[in-house]
């Protein structure tokens, strides 16, 4: 299984790293089964790799703990394991843009010997993953869509894949094929991004999009895969974990959040779709719902006798709160509804997507799948708090916190949610009645425009993540900060535009905040020493 990461970033480093680590946990794993015997005969047993590492404090064997960690690899759960890629044919691959010595220094290329590493600091602890394959692209500018994959021309990229052989290769694509692609780049340089990849790309490989804004993956539809027969799998997620770079292929976990998917639905190859659920206990659940029982058990026992001896009527303290003991063992015993990776078809079209799938859900970063209407909800969520505290702080070039109390930020923000909010209504109605453009995953359905869409839950969801990152500057604000040149308004208030124009919604201020940043952008883009 061949997975690669483009927009190698802070988060896109993060998750590569992740990826290489629970790689490595499962290969651990299965050796240590596998000298599980010998073990017992010698009184010793294996199971560290010496291309992961721990600097910050000491190494610790992947059987030590299941608990989510940096300092001990984390274990898939029980009904990942299964379908998860074989670790021995398993590796990760950067994708990384070839740099010009201008700019920021730290950012720059690293030595080669220290190339193919990815560093995470977490808690003053300092973390290493090594042995990722790199490859380096130019930037390109699509003309044309890409060949088709049975018929591409043969990609020019530096780096090459060795063995092992990928999934997509050995279904008879060509030997430089892509499994798995996790896009972490900016939602404004997708494109341009993929296009030197989307040759590589086949019917059988699965595409990631964890990014900010919307509309991403109708323009990858437009572009690059315009016939359904021969697109790739699609997953969206979303996360809420912080992460800054020192440097190039260096970053610090500053905040610990959560990683939500969903699988974009395809008619062609799953007409049922691959959402079916089960429900799942965590280890010791049983145990834990028997103690349960038999203290309620016990309660009732003592409740009977002191009736019977003493004729009285059963009191409240029979009814008590739970003890702390009592609360945690209810707490381990709780269910879960996950989803059934059975229901993605062990078929050659869609293989690649059940071990991605897998993949995902064996990293420690508090990964949760949705079902593809509910992680829309969180992405239009998502995507309103954005078009509130992004362009307002590029264009006042402040922190978070300072939009919040702040009257005029707050009348802006509110504007800002009631338009989005006039226009997600809109989209509702026209999905309900059908009569919308087909084939897009940009339209809701109607059930999913809930109250927390309605203009005063966006403005206070808005004002509280104002101030719960109040120290943070956001994405948009460094961009034009760093004098980068270009935003990703288009793919967050721009949406907001065109989706407005679409139904014929106006958007009077999202439209200017659109044109106030990209004027900002561009200005600061053409200052000496800039990037660009």
């Amino acid at each position: 299984m061949r997975f690669h990461v483009s927009g190698v970033g802070s988060i896109g480093s993060l998750v590569a790293f992740h990826l290489q680590r629970s790689t490595r946990a499962h290969a651990n794993l299965r050796a240590a089964a596998a000298e599980l015997p010998n073990a017992f005969a010698s009184g010793s047993g294996s199971g560290q790799s010496s291309s992961s590492s721990n600097e910050g404090a000491g190494s610790s064997s992947v059987l030590g703990s299941s608990a989510p960690g940096l300092a001990t690899p984390h274990l898939a759960a029980p009904h990942v394991h299964g379908f998860l890629p074989d670790p021995s044919q398993t590796h990760v691959t950067l994708h990384l843009r070839h740099q010009k010595p201008v700019g920021r220094p730290e950012f720059m290329a690293l030595p080669p010997k220290e190339d193919d590493s990815i560093i995470v600091e977490r808690d003053g602890a300092r973390f290493t993953e090594r042995d990722f394959h790199i490859q380096r692209h130019a930037p390109i500018t699509l003309l044309q869509p890409p060949p088709a994959p049975k018929a591409r021309r043969k990609s020019a990229y530096s780096g090459q894949d060795d063995k092992p052989q990928g999934i997509c290769h050995a279904q008879g694509y060509a030997s430089d094929s892509i499994d798995s692609l996790i896009v972490t780049s900016k939602a404004d340089t997708t494109l341009s991004s993929l296009a030197p990849l989307a040759s590589r790309l086949t019917p059988s490989s699965t595409i990631v999009l964890l990014q900010n804004g919307q509309g991403v993956l109708d323009l990858l539809y437009e572009k690059l895969f315009p016939d359904p027969q021969h697109r790739p799998n699609f997953i969206l997620a979303s996360t809420t974990h912080g992460a800054w770079r020192k440097r190039r292929l260096h970053v610090v976990h500053a905040g610990v959040g959560e990683l939500h998917f969903g699988v974009v639905p395809n008619a062609l190859r799953a007409p049922e779709g691959y959402e079916r659920s089960v429900i799942v206990r965590p280890p010791g659940a049983n145990r834990a719902l028997e103690e349960e029982a038999e203290a309620r058990a016990a309660a009732r026992e003592a409740a009977d006798k002191l009736r019977e001896e003493e004729g009285k009527s059963v009191g409240w303290e029979f009814f008590r709160p739970r003890t702390t003991a009592q609360r945690r063992s209810r707490s381990r015993g709780r269910a879960q509804e996950v989803l059934d990776l059975a229901a993605i078809p062990e078929l050659p079209e869609t293989l690649t997507l059940r071990h991605t799938v897998a993949a995902l859900l064996a990293m420690p970063l508090g990964v949760q799948w949705l079902p593809i209407r509910q992680m829309q909800l969180k992405l239009m969520h998502k995507l309103v708090i954005n078009a509130c505290i992004n362009p307002l702080t590029a264009l006042a070039d402040c922190r978070n916190g300072e939009l919040y109390g702040n009257a005029a930020a707050r009348l802006a923000m509110g504007d800002i949610c009631r338009e989005a909010s006039a226009v997600l209504l809109a989209q509702a109605r026209d999905a309900r009645e059908g009569s919308g453009s087909a084939g897009g995953l940009d339209q809701l359905d109607a059930s999913l425009l809930d109250q927390s869409l309605s203009p005063s839950a966006l403005l206070s969801a808005a004002e509280a993540v104002a101030r719960s990152t109040a120290q943070n500057f956001s994405s948009m604000q460094q961009d034009v900060h760093n004098m980068r040149g270009k935003t990703e308004i288009d793919f967050i208030n721009g949406y907001i535009v065109g989706l407005g124009r679409r139904y014929g919604i106006d958007t009077p201020v999202n439209s200017d905040l659109v044109n106030l940043v990209n004027f900002k952008a561009t200005l600061a883009g053409r200052r000496p020493g800039s990037k660009l």
